[in-house]
C-alpha cells in the first residue's frame, strides 16, 4: 500500500493514533480516554476503515466507526450502513 495521495492509508495510520481518537471522541460525544481501536474486519467479509469499540461495554457509548471516501455515492452509503449494522452486533 501506498502513501501517495490519493490514498486513504496515510489518514488510516493518522487516526489510529491515541491522541487523534481522542480529539474525535471528545468532539463527537465529549469523552476522552474510553475508547479502543477494534478489528476492522467485520463477519461478512467487508471491512472499515477504523472501528473504534468502548473500552467498557458496560458505558453505554456507541461504538465508532470510521470512513475515507473521495466519492460518495449511493454504493458507498450502503456499505457504510452495513458497517453500521455490523458494528451493533458486536
Amino acid at each position: 500500500e501506498s502513501l501517495r495521495p490519493g490514498t486513504d492509508r496515510i489518514s488510516k495510520e493518522v487516526t489510529r493514533n491515541p491522541v487523534v481518537i481522542n480529539i474525535i471522541t471528545e468532539a463527537i460525544l465529549n469523552v476522552k480516554d474510553e475508547y479502543l481501536l477494534e478489528s476492522t474486519n467485520w463477519p461478512n467479509g467487508t471491512h472499515s476503515d477504523v472501528v473504534l469499540l468502548p473500552k467498557s461495554m458496560d458505558s453505554g457509548l456507541p461504538p465508532i466507526i470510521i470512513e475515507f471516501q473521495q466519492n460518495v455515492n449511493n454504493k458507498f452509503m450502503e456499505r457504510a450502513v452495513g458497517y453500521c449494522l455490523q458494528a451493533e452486533k458486536r
